[in-house]
């Protein structure tokens, strides 16, 4: 089943939803790495992609929330840092089971799109508008 992109995740903020639809992309390609011909290979650059992602898109909110001064700024750091310490421990957790990686990644990529995009960044949205980003 494709994971797609759905406006219910939506900040209304063009740059952090474009970066959102990338990681919306990730999970797709990672839901689908049980099927490919080299599956650990694949799984291997997928983990490379969203470390990457990570770092990217985390230094863009963080830029703003400095420059807007939100005040929500340190517990969302705080869960940047978090997901990064997470994606960690599922890598050494299953680092020889592609199966059990997948699914965990899987799994934990969907809680974080749900708990934090839907929930934690939708709370920046009127700061980020009154400094005018959209």
């Amino acid at each position: 089943m494709a994971i797609i992109w759905d406006e219910k995740y939506s900040v209304r903020i063009s740059i952090i939803d474009e970066q959102h639809k990338q990681f919306v992309l990730l999970m797709d390609k990672l839901s689908k790495t049980i099927n490919v011909v080299n599956p650990k290979e694949t799984l291997s650059q997928i983990i490379k992609e969203l470390e990457r992602y990570a770092v990217y898109h985390f230094n863009t909110e963080e830029k703003y929330f400095i420059e807007f001064n939100y005040l929500g700024k340190k517990e969302h750091i705080e869960a940047h840092r978090n997901f990064v310490e997470k994606l960690e421990k599922i890598k050494e957790k299953h680092h020889n089971d592609v199966v059990m990686l997948s699914i965990e990644l899987v799994t934990f990529m969907s809680d974080w799109l749900v708990n934090h995009v839907q929930d934690m960044d939708k709370k920046y949205i009127e700061c980020f508008h009154e400094n005018g980003l959209y």
